[in-house]
């Protein structure tokens, strides 16, 4: 809805952010954001440091003070191509000295120079918006005597305080030591976009007695109330909620499934007598843990001498280990010492097993070790031990496909709002514990790939913001509705076109589905397509350029519930039931342990009460499967279930 008959209000912020680290498509183009920098540093300092420098990284400046600013108008450049506005946005930056000391200190600080409430375009009334987001959706520059963002760059760092870093100027991934500049430019700027809240998070106080847009997608699981349905103790008391307070709009639930991981795992594929998932930590060493991860063949490593899997000397086993995955037992020697020799020995991953109740990460620094490995307990080391004795245990080393680090069970997203409040960075960021590491958390991390905003614009599309459209020469028509097993996409051509010159975004997330032709019409299915309203956008993959959105309007609330299989583990048939509230689109599914779909159950709409369906086992080609570990996957409601499920020999 649009506010028309209120009184547009406006309110200068004085605080600055700080951070540690079938619709037919009419042609035409909306243009993507112009973001200019204007520097403010003074003759020979920040910015204009005329210190030479050797060009790095793709950044072609020769001075300190050049390579600086072209970093930061390259992050304004990345960011101005993914978002829409016809209205310039300015940021003012600086290079200056910020507080810091030898091991810690904030490398930047920034936000949005005012907000805006109440304006034509304003799509919730009484709410208040970033400056840039409301000049972007009114159309008008609604404060034109002011700048849009405030930024500035800490350039003590790596002269008299964090010493142990340096800044890295270069557009690709900055070294061990060195922090890049881009990446923590690219966070600034995410804030003073509109990725924050400016409520008071220790007195939980609206500004002027207003929530900001932010804040209406933030919800507390404890308290099971919204951000703006709380008083203001209840505000602040959420604010140092850990772990409980979570990011509600559409699309950053969608970026997350498509984005976070869960814990390491060792997931057992068989005998079944010990299939399951062991989530356990991974070393500091070698490389992340994937979604796909190695699968292998567990195999003992021998070294010959002593304990013969304390991995302590060199395998005498070489040739059963190549291409497996090894297991170790801890103690005698060094962790990295253990998975070099495995790794030497051809193993393609290694399995830890504690010798001590417990478990820790494995410490240590090899960068020569390129194999994931991780430490699981003592226990479930014996269980283990005792199978590969009886028989082939075939295990995968990767992320928990169950679980998603830095979501709840609902794949809503963490908020950071640690125990302890931390001013400038709680509520602001997502939480820490998300894997993979974010750009919007609160401590730039290492491994941030530079250039890349991650979850960050589908909060932006949350709020408001929409993404630029350019018209695809060709394409005539498009559209998208709700069926009943999701929702189906089309496109049509004018002239002859290959099917996969095209990909369908959910919001911005790509749409793995097959595409049908019939006459020239192109079609496909979002089977994982949410309840909420949702948009769509055709992509060229020749030329980049994008048309939509094509908006699905929300599907009614469903409440759902999905028993667990019965029997289990079962060895012919086993029964899976669900029951609906009301009538609703239902996929139910049969996933192995790397997350691939193995047999499709229900596909379609379902009236209200309880259903069951077999599963023999079988997958969608009717060939038996294997005995192991799988999953049943149910997405109706608007909602996903997983329950696990074991298929005995």
């Amino acid at each position: 809805m649009k506010a028309t008959s209120r009184v547009a209000r406006s309110f200068l912020l004085t605080v600055m952010l700080l951070s540690l680290g079938a619709i037919p498509i009419a042609p035409g183009v909306v243009a993507a954001a112009t973001i200019t920098v204007e520097n403010i540093d003074g003759a020979n300092e920040g910015f204009n440091d005329p210190r030479p420098r050797t060009t790095v990284g793709g950044n072609s400046g020769t001075t300190l003070g050049q390579q600086r600013f072209n970093v930061i108008q390259r992050a304004a450049t990345i960011w101005g191509e993914l978002l829409q506005s016809d209205v310039e946005i300015v940021i003012r930056a600086s290079f200056d000295p910020l507080d810091c000391g030898p091991t810690t200190g904030i490398l930047g600080q920034a936000g949005a120079v005012a907000v805006v409430s109440d304006f034509p375009g304003a799509e919730v009334p009484n709410t208040w918006y970033v400056v840039a987001l409301a000049n972007a959706m009114s159309q008008t520059d609604l404060r034109p005597q002011l700048h849009d963002l405030g930024m500035t760059f800490n350039s003590s760092v790596g002269f008299s305080c964090l010493t142990q870093i340096q800044w890295y100027y270069g557009f690709d991934m900055a070294p061990d030591d060195e922090r890049s500049l881009l990446t923590v430019a690219l966070h600034e700027i995410g804030h003073g976009l509109g990725f924050a809240s400016i409520t008071s998070a220790s007195t939980g106080l609206f500004l002027d007695d207003i929530p900001d847009i932010y804040n209406r997608f933030l919800f507390d699981n404890d308290q099971q109330k919204y951000w703006d349905e709380m008083t203001n103790a209840e505000r602040a008391a959420s604010a140092v909620n850990d772990l409980k307070v979570v990011w509600t709009g559409p699309e950053g639930i969608l970026a997350a499934e498509a984005t976070l991981g869960g814990p390491t795992s060792l997931i057992v594929n068989s005998p079944p007598s010990v299939a399951g998932i062991i989530n356990g930590p991974s070393s500091e060493f070698g490389p992340a843990f994937s979604r796909e991860g190695v699968t292998g063949q567990l195999v003992l490593f021998d070294d010959g001498d002593g304990v013969l899997t304390d991995a302590c000397a060199d395998a005498v086993n070489g040739a059963a280990l190549a291409g497996n995955i090894a297991f170790v037992d801890r103690g005698g020697c060094a962790f990295t010492d253990k998975v070099k020799r495995a790794q030497d020995a051809g193993a393609i991953g290694v399995v830890i097993g504690s010798n001590l109740p417990g478990t820790l990460r494995p410490p240590g620094e090899d960068s020569s070790i390129v194999i994931p490995s991780l430490m699981i307990g003592l226990n479930q080391a014996n269980d283990l031990k005792a199978a590969i004795d009886q028989g082939a245990v075939n295990v995968t080393l990767a992320l928990d496909p169950t679980q998603k680090e830095g979501a709840d069970e609902q794949g809503r997203p963490f908020i950071y709002t640690p125990s302890v409040l931390a001013p400038g960075s709680s509520v602001s960021h997502w939480d820490t514990s998300a894997r993979p590491n974010l750009l919007m958390e609160p401590f730039i991390t290492t491994d941030i790939t530079p250039g890349q905003v991650d979850m960050t614009l589908a909060v932006y599309q949350d709020i408001g913001w929409k993404l630029p459209v350019v018209a695809i020469a060709g394409l005539v028509d498009a559209g998208a509705h709700r069926v009943g097993n999701g929702v189906e996409v089309w496109w049509q051509w004018s002239h002859a076109r290959a099917a996969d010159d095209v990909r369908v975004l959910r919001g911005s997330h790509p749409i793995d589905a097959s595409v049908r032709e019939v006459a020239g019409r192109f079609t496909l299915v979002d089977t994982a397509a949410p309840q909420a309203a949702t948009e769509y956008w055709v992509v060229s993959e020749t030329s980049g350029e994008r048309q939509g959105p094509l908006t699905v309007a929300a599907a009614p609330s469903v409440s759902v519930s999905l028993a667990p299989a019965h029997p289990n583990p079962f060895v012919r048939d086993t029964v899976v039931s669900f029951t609906l509230a009301e009538a609703s689109p239902v996929e139910v599914s049969i996933l192995d342990v790397r997350g691939r779909r193995v047999r499709r159950l229900v596909s379609g709409s379902r009236e209200s009460g309880t259903h069951r369906v077999v599963w023999s086992g079988r997958d969608d080609s009717g060939l038996a499967t294997s005995a192991g570990l799988y999953f049943v996957h149910l997405d109706a409601g608007g909602r996903r279930f997983v329950r696990k499920i074991v298929r005995l020999e």
